[in-house]
């Protein structure tokens, strides 16, 4: 709710299971319609590059750091970016 009340897009989160082997909790999310960013960077298309430095600036400035960010963790559509595994 905190990251939505600042208009950053996440999944909701549908359930939540404990993992004793591991000692953590596995999530499962809805589906999140787009492309990642690592699937553009691969695919030669960086166009997302200069909007996404500015997207992690303005996160940063509302105090909100994203410790496991790469671009497997962001989804595009429609020029919008959706975080996922927070």
């Amino acid at each position: 709710q905190y990251l939505r009340s600042r208009n950053i897009l996440v999944p909701d989160i549908r359930s939540v299971f404990y993992y004793p082997t591991l000692n953590c909790d596995i999530l499962i999310y809805d589906y999140v319609h787009g492309r990642t960013l690592y699937d553009m960077a691969r695919d030669n298309d960086l166009s997302f590059f200069p909007r996404f430095v500015e997207y992690v600036a303005q996160l940063h400035k509302l105090g909100i750091y994203f410790q496991d960010i790469h671009l497997d963790n962001i989804v595009v559509k429609d020029n919008t970016f959706t975080l996922l595994d927070l």
